[in-house]
């Protein structure tokens, strides 16, 4: 995932961090956080900051770049998916009768 949206055009080109690229990325995020369910997972994105540490960037380190966007995009994104996964177990309030 690093290299698909850093590791190609990193200073090469300016067009290469195009929307799809984030959305699939964001949908990604959200998927994930909806298979396991789980509230730890919404620090999986800091796991891939450190996983990333010898990606080297144009002028910037991989890592920080992934490190700095983990808290304002990539883990709050895990947190949606988690969120809803766990907003549709839930019971309904109302009583079936029965």
């Amino acid at each position: 995932m690093s290299y698909l949206v850093w590791g190609p055009w990193d200073g090469v080109d300016g067009q290469a961090h195009a929307w799809w690229v984030f959305a699939a990325l964001a949908l990604f995020h959200v998927a994930v956080g909806a298979a396991i369910s789980r509230w730890w997972a919404v620090g999986l994105p800091l796991a891939w900051a450190l996983l990333s540490v010898g990606a080297e960037g144009y002028d910037t380190p991989v890592w920080i770049v992934i490190l700095f966007q983990a808290p304002l995009a990539w883990a709050p994104a895990v947190a949606i998916g988690v969120a809803a996964r766990k907003l549709g177990r839930r019971p309904s309030p109302v009583p079936r009768a029965g």
